[in-house]
């Protein structure tokens, strides 16, 4: 156990809500096209395990991001 979502900061009345569905998608099928419009979206979400998979660099994110970004190079 142990799962579920947490706020970074306090949310007010009317404050949008985001949530990224890959990092709960294990199915490695799964894809999602995104239309939220922000100009760091990815547009095409996967399963987090192949999400980053083609990245350099780390993912910005919540832990279990990057966590599964380290996993996929090799790196503990």
């Amino acid at each position: 156990g142990g799962g579920g979502l947490f706020a970074l900061r306090d949310i007010n009345p009317g404050d949008e809500i985001t949530f990224d569905y890959s990092t709960t998608e294990v199915d490695p099928e799964w894809v999602m096209q995104c239309t939220c419009g922000s100009l760091d979206c990815r547009k095409t979400l996967q399963a987090i395990q192949l999400a980053f998979t083609n990245d350099s660099n780390p993912p910005d994110g919540p832990y279990e991001v990057v966590k599964f970004w380290r996993a996929q190079k090799g790196i503990e």
